[in-house]
Parts: C-alpha cells; sequence; structure tokens
C-alpha cells in the first residue's frame, strides 16, 4: 500500500493527465452522438490541442528530480559566494 501512495504522490501529475487524456479521448469517440455533426466536427480542434498539451505534460521531470536539481543549486550558489 506504500508502494502505491508513493506511486501516485510521485507520479500525480502524470497520472491526472492520462486520465483527462483517455476521458478527452474517449469521449471524443462518442461526440458525434451526443452533439450535432457541425458542432462535433468544431470540438476537434480544442480537443486536439488539449490531447497534445496533456501529451506534452508527460515529458515534464518528476517532482523528486525537481526537488534535487533545486538543491543541487542552492548549494553552488552557496559555494560560490
Amino acid at each position: 500500500m506504500e508502494k502505491l501512495i508513493e506511486l501516485i504522490t510521485e507520479y500525480k501529475k502524470t497520472i491526472a493527465t492520462a486520465v483527462v487524456g483517455a476521458l478527452l479521448y474517449f469521449g471524443k469517440s462518442y461526440s458525434p452522438e451526443l452533439f450535432t455533426s457541425e458542432f462535433a466536427e468544431s470540438l476537434e480542434i480544442p480537443a486536439g490541442i488539449i490531447i497534445l498539451f496533456l501529451l506534452g505534460r508527460f515529458t515534464r521531470m518528476k517532482t523528486s528530480d525537481v526537488e534535487l536539481l533545486e538543491e543541487v543549486k542552492g548549494e553552488d550558489e552557496k559555494n560560490q559566494i
């Protein structure tokens, strides 16, 4: 259970992005049934932009890596003074 909590804490942005991306992907598949065809076609561009934005977030660094880099950067600045 601790490993699962640790995994969720470490990759919370990635998990949230994956869930939203999956909802958008599957929602886009069923949008013609929910809306008129013209309105469904107009939703494709914003949905594509959102999906690309969310996929871009997968390339970001993990939280622990950012914290480690900030710590190293702080130590370097202290050593330069």
